[in-house]
């Protein structure tokens, strides 16, 4: 779908407060699994969600847009502090291996 609109992707989304929602998916886990420490971002865009929630956890993204992925991997690979974040592109193509993604309890 944003396979030739993957730069305008963010712009697109500007009017979203991933901050916020971040807060809110945070909430969420701590109030269903207080022990998580790493949590999947299915369809991660471009990884503003990833951003904010690598602060309390491991981020793994997918996304089937291997753009999307590549501006992701660009613009987090500077961030210095935090939990690791790690990107995979095209679920339809790449297959899940069983004990490719870390597992919280």
């Amino acid at each position: 779908m944003y396979s030739k609109s993957a730069e305008l992707y963010d712009q697109i989304y500007s009017f979203k407060d991933y901050a916020q929602e971040a807060r809110q998916i945070e909430t969420l886990i701590k109030a269903h699994r207080p022990d998580a420490t790493a949590i999947l971002d299915v369809a991660c865009g471009t990884g503003e969600h990833a951003r904010y929630l690598s602060s309390t956890f491991s981020v793994d993204g997918i996304d089937l847009q291997p753009e999307l992925i590549d501006i992701a991997t660009r613009k987090l690979k500077v961030q210095t502090s935090g939990h690791p974040i790690g990107l995979r592109c095209c679920v339809r193509k790449t297959p899940m291996v069983a004990g490719s993604l870390r597992v919280a309890p």
